[in-house]
């Protein structure tokens, strides 16, 4: 991809990392299912790891269904703690609620997740995406925004997380 990039058309490009998407997500998701077919033989219930997040109208919806087990790790051991510190040294002052409860914790969650998929900036980069993508879909469901169209939102979501994925 990256000796191609400068003779690659549009449709070209977008074509490439949608491929590359569905290449992480089978990845993903395949090795998810065999290790939670293994445990069923060995009389072990593992959760499922992936729920069709291709078909998330939101980023919070695709974060529900992606890696699930990821998630929910970085959810319960970074978000959540960051959150319940940040909320806990601030002066009670109800304008920076939104900023301690919501967007330092997930900044930080995820540049740590990029840090976590490996050592290099393009990780991080991919991580913050997701986190302002993240944030921006938050605020826009607390500050009560007009409803978006289902497809418009499936596009819009699925816009920002391939375009993470350049950088993954």
């Amino acid at each position: 991809f990256n000796h191609l990039y400068n003779s690659l058309t549009f449709i070209e490009a977008w074509s490439i990392i949608s491929g590359f998407a569905l290449q992480l997500y089978f990845d993903f998701s395949g090795y998810s299912e065999m290790a939670v077919g293994l445990g069923l033989l060995f009389g072990i219930r593992l959760p499922v790891n992936f729920n069709l997040p291709f078909q998330a109208v939101s980023m919070i919806d695709f974060w529900k269904r992606w890696h699930i087990s990821v998630t929910r790790f970085f959810m319960l051991y970074l978000y959540a703690p960051f959150s319940l510190y940040l909320n806990k040294i601030k002066s009670l002052n109800s304008s920076n609620n939104l900023f301690n409860l919501l967007i330092i914790p997930t900044i930080i969650t995820f540049f740590i997740s990029g840090l976590w998929h490996g050592a290099d900036w393009k990780f991080v980069i991919f991580g913050l995406i997701n986190g302002v993508g993240l944030i921006t879909n938050h605020l826009w469901k607390i500050f009560k925004m007009p409803k978006i169209p289902k497809l418009l939102s499936w596009s819009l979501t699925m816009g920002v997380v391939l375009i993470s994925f350049v950088f993954f």
